[in-house]
């Protein structure tokens, strides 16, 4: 574990503009194998490269994944908050909702006396770290309206207990989210769905739009080498969303997709062979732009959630026609190659036509490409990069 180098001296604040940006970062949850891991780690390079000193705050649980070697090696400082699930009546009893309450647990007892030029919180339950960090600019990142996504999950609950668990929570989130948005300086928007929905109670507070993207490599991802039997692919890890995604399309979509010969792979973290023939479980992948690019349709059944899903637009930027439900759909760019319905049988009807035909599933694909060749990580952390050197610039004497 790689620790502070010091606080920096008043001393030399004077010289703040010689020096390089100092930012924190504070996270939660494992950092590979997720979408959120991926967005994280893209802006860590481009700060990075930029030449910016980072310290990484880390909300996680001893089983959680810590950020690859590549990305330790460019922080100056890296702070592991290991989160307990124990005591969950306890947590669901207080103001907050359960996951942001282990996480203020956690730090009750945290001190840092270096001053940063700004502390980004990734997500609503890392917060409350923040006022703990001091800093020039406090930024909130809203990856989703938690509010709206247990209301979601509340809707799909089968018992009236678990229901109302969720809608408490749901109105827990509301409250937190609120209160965290009118107290930060910056408030980030990764889709217009959330700002919209938030948006509303960031009067007097600056909101931006940093979307979410796709790495430079996924749109170079060749189109030639598509596989012989039709195939089409889901990612991400064996997570409750995608687990509850996947056992409604198996079971209502599924069967009723032709050509019969076509696969669906499992790509992600946790998911294991079933037995059935047509359907593949790869687990985890190291170059995903190789499992794409070969696949002939992406599929995206997700039925609960929010917020822009990544790995729709990663696979748009393979190439790839992608068939969703609206939920999978939310804040990704229209394109003649996404087809969204919620219907299993339309939805069967749209993936049969595409594995039917790969030239209309490549041209789709391309259609796709180009409706978020604007989401390169690299581009958009770069504009990130030139409004907060801008600020600070403009913020000194």
């Amino acid at each position: 574990m790689r620790h502070d180098s010091g606080p920096i001296k008043e001393s030399e604040r004077s010289a703040a503009s010689a020096l390089p940006m100092e930012v924190a970062v504070v996270v939660i949850g494992p950092l590979q194998g997720t979408g959120y891991a991926t967005r994280v780690e893209a802006m860590l390079r481009a700060y990075a490269s930029a030449g910016w000193r980072l310290h990484l705050f880390h909300f996680k649980a001893p089983d959680e994944h810590a950020p690859n070697e590549e990305i330790m090696l460019m922080l100056n400082g890296y702070h592991e908050l290991i989160v307990s699930k124990e005591r969950k009546v306890k947590n669901h009893l207080a103001f907050v909702p359960p996951i942001a309450r282990m996480c203020e647990r956690v730090q009750e007892d945290f001190e840092c006396e270096r001053h940063y030029d700004a502390v980004q919180a990734e997500g609503i339950n890392v917060w409350p770290l923040v006022h703990r960090l001091q800093s020039s600019l406090k930024v909130l990142v809203v990856h989703d309206d938690e509010f709206t996504r247990h209301l979601r999950l509340a809707q799909r609950m089968s018992g009236y207990g678990r229901r109302l668990v969720q809608l408490i929570t749901a109105m827990k989130y509301r409250r937190m989210q609120k209160s965290a948005i009118r107290a930060a300086d910056e408030v980030w928007f990764v889709s217009e769905v959330e700002k919209q929905r938030l948006g509303y109670i960031t009067t007097d507070t600056v909101s931006r739009y940093v979307p979410n993207g796709a790495d430079e490599k996924l749109f170079k991802t060749s189109l030639s080498e598509r596989t012989k039997i039709p195939t089409a692919v889901f990612t991400g890890p064996a997570g409750a969303t995608n687990t509850r995604a996947v056992a409604w399309f198996v079971t209502t979509v599924w069967p009723h997709v032709v050509p019969t010969n076509a696969v669906l792979r499992l790509v992600g973290r946790g998911w294991e062979a079933t037995g059935e023939a047509r359907l593949v479980a790869e687990g985890w992948v190291d170059d995903l732009g190789v499992v794409l690019g070969s696949s002939w349709v992406f599929v995206a059944p997700l039925l609960d959630g929010a917020g822009t899903k990544l790995k729709v637009l990663e696979a748009m930027a393979s190439g790839l026609p992608v068939v969703a439900t609206r939920v999978a759909a939310e804040g990704i760019p229209a394109s003649s190659g996404v087809c969204v319905t919620d219907d299993s049988r339309g939805f069967a009807q749209a993936l049969s036509v595409y594995l039917s035909d790969v030239g209309l599933a490549r041209s789709a694909g391309l259609s796709n490409r180009d409706a978020v060749k604007h989401l390169e990580w690299t581009r958009i952390w770069a504009e990130v990069i030139v409004a907060l050197e801008r600020k600070r610039r403009a913020a000194q004497p």
